[in-house]
């Protein structure tokens, strides 16, 4: 039988390239990320003590709607 010998990759060639990969993949899906921009930002993030639309918005509805869920 013919035995072979393959040289294997250096570990930090192959960390480079892998590193590479996942920044150019990231790139490429952070163009079609979302960004939602309020009106205003709120005044905490306690909406028993603010009474404004935009705490309320912003606070109350994401985090108290799912208390029933």
């Amino acid at each position: 039988m013919l035995n072979h010998r393959f040289a294997r990759p250096n570990p930090l060639l192959r960390a480079a390239l892998v590193a590479g990969l996942l920044l150019s993949c990231s790139t490429a899906l952070a163009k079609g990320t979302l960004v939602y921009c309020s009106e205003g930002s709120p005044e905490g993030f306690q909406p028993q003590f603010f009474t404004t639309g935009t705490t309320f918005d912003a606070v109350s509805v994401p985090m108290f709607n799912r208390l029933v869920e």
